[in-house]
């Protein structure tokens, strides 16, 4: 039986792992922002476990597939992958690599952390 993803869910995670590191540091560096700050959007792609968006307004979006993110551990590290673009899209705001050098650095860091496998991320 599969997770039942919400937004409110996304919210919680999300704002666990601002309790967390590395994200607790950059979230005290001003680089993420507060989980009452992010709008939280469940999708039902197949394609894409989630994705993020910081709109030209200053928005930050974060969506979630409940097509392919079935269970809490997939919701912790789909998230905590969103959050690493999220802290880029502020902190490297000219780097458009999604996935470049920046990106796995962050990610090796998080994936060190949190014990989830940097293959699987």
């Amino acid at each position: 039986m599969s997770l039942h993803i919400t937004p409110e869910m996304c919210e919680a995670m999300y704002g666990f792992l601002l309790t967390t590191p590395p994200f607790r540091s950059w979230y005290r560096q001003k680089k993420l922002p507060s989980s009452d700050e992010v709008a939280f959007h469940v999708i039902a792609s197949k394609l894409i476990r989630g994705d993020h968006e910081l709109t030209p307004e200053g928005e930050t979006i974060i969506r979630i597939s409940a097509g392919l993110v079935e269970t809490v551990s997939e919701l912790h590290a789909t998230m905590a992958h969103e959050m690493i673009h999220t802290y880029l899209a502020v902190a490297c705001p000219g780097d458009r690599a999604a996935h470049g050098w920046r990106f796995w650095r962050a990610a090796s860091c998080v994936c060190r952390h949190h014990m989830l496998s940097e293959k699987a991320f």
